[in-house]
């Protein structure tokens, strides 16, 4: 009986599958004047996690301690009532949940050129955020991700969107989606009842 149960659990050994480990390091850095908070991925690259500063404008280096930043991670800057201006550098693939929401004297973003998302309420109700350019690169905006943003008056959306969320652009007063005919933008405006022009007609 007992050879018959080790050989069951051998059995179930073998066939289980191997998950491998991740691993995933935090440390500190300074941006600007100040302390933020970073994990390092399985990848070795940084994702910022947390800002602890009060500068007005920030620009975010290209790396952390000598890890190249990729991502800036849910609620990083959630609620940074100091910041006006922020520039995010081109190796930043990701912007996660929340991560600039409720940043209420914040005017002007400068997206990196390699983002590939952004994630649910990402910039929300962010009153006074008057200048976004997304880049040609974006693939996906999350739920209800610039809701809220009600300084914006028109927000022009590339061709290469895949996917955007639910109520991604609530809570305006005179937003107009710019679009390209024919594409997803275009689909999800006409779908949601918004305000579009296309692309070349839009002065």
């Amino acid at each position: 009986m007992r050879r018959i149960s080790s050989l069951l659990l051998m059995i179930i050994v073998i066939a289980s599958p191997i998950i491998p480990a991740v691993s995933e390091s935090v440390g500190m850095a300074v941006l600007g004047s100040n302390d933020c908070e970073y994990i390092v991925n399985a990848d070795g690259y940084a994702v910022i996690t947390m800002y602890y500063g009060l500068e007005e404008y920030l620009t975010i280096p290209t790396e952390l301690d000598g890890y190249s930043i990729v991502g800036i991670g849910d609620n990083a800057f959630s609620g940074c009532s100091s910041l006006i201006s922020i520039s995010l550098p081109d190796s930043i693939q990701s912007i996660g949940d929340s991560a600039f929401a409720y940043c209420s004297f914040l005017t002007s973003v400068q997206l990196p050129n390699n983002l590939q998302s952004i994630g649910d309420t990402a910039f929300s109700y962010d009153p006074l955020l008057t200048a976004v350019q997304l880049p040609n690169s974006l693939l996906s905006i999350g739920h209800l991700a610039f809701a809220g943003c009600s300084s914006l008056t028109s927000f022009y959306l590339p061709n290469s969107i895949q996917s955007i969320g639910d109520w991604a652009f609530a809570d305006y007063d005179a937003l107009i989606l710019i679009v390209e005919p024919d594409s997803y933008a275009y689909e999800y405006a006409v779908l949601f009842w918004l305000p579009y022009q296309y692309a070349d007609s839009f002065d």
